[in-house]
């Protein structure tokens, strides 16, 4: 009963037992930490539809796909706290058709991880006059003329303790034309931004 390993294995099991209840003491502290959607300040302005067509995939189909530019502006930092291990946010469209009551396609997203944050390599507040979205929006019913689109900023985070949340904001809302728009690929491949993106990840993007 006093053996060195009796000893040790109960200290241990204590040690182990005041560790899992701090964890847990400090994962519930975090969400009264969490900043509230309506203390994240996020603007997000369309400049620019650059793309709006019909891509042509035949015999199999020919989705609708909308590209856009856009400015962004999300001050982040409310969100970070001492708990707050990564942050992935994204931009999505949500819109309904005739066929289908409710839409949603990312447009674009990121991920924030604190360890980049402290060591510089990663900003809080996303500051962008020109970006594209990494996504182009698609339908695959050929219903986007005309359609009402509302623009939502989400966030996850993940923290080191506790569960993983969403959040988000509504940041705009905007119409789609009547009529697809016609572009010239040479002035689109002259195109700069301030966010590289592979081309690989922009569905049907280089299509004419």
């Amino acid at each position: 009963m006093y053996s060195w390993t009796s000893r040790l294995s109960s200290v241990l099991t204590d040690a182990i037992s005041i560790l899992g209840l701090m964890a847990i003491c400090f994962g519930v502290s975090s969400y009264f930490l969490a900043a509230r959607p309506q203390d994240v300040n996020v603007r997000v302005e369309v400049t620019n539809m650059f793309k709006f067509n019909k891509l042509d995939f035949r015999p199999y189909y020919n989705p609708d796909r909308a590209s856009f530019e856009f400015k962004l502006d999300a001050d982040l930092t409310p969100i970070f706290n001492w708990n707050v291990k990564v942050l992935f946010c994204m931009l999505y469209a949500e819109y309904s058709t005739p066929s289908h009551e409710l839409n949603q396609v990312m447009l674009w997203d990121k991920i924030i991880e604190r360890s980049d944050v402290l060591e510089g390599k990663a900003d809080t507040h996303l500051i962008y006059d020109r970006l594209k979205g990494k996504y182009s929006l698609i339908d695959y019913g050929n219903e986007l003329r005309d359609s009402n689109v509302t623009l939502k900023f989400r966030w996850n985070v993940t923290p080191y303790v506790g569960l993983s949340y969403d959040q988000e904001v509504i940041v705009g809302e905007f119409k789609l034309p009547k009529q697809y728009k016609k572009y010239h690929r040479s002035d689109y491949d002259k195109i700069v931004y301030d966010e590289t993106f592979d081309p690989r990840m922009n569905y049907g993007a280089l299509e004419n």
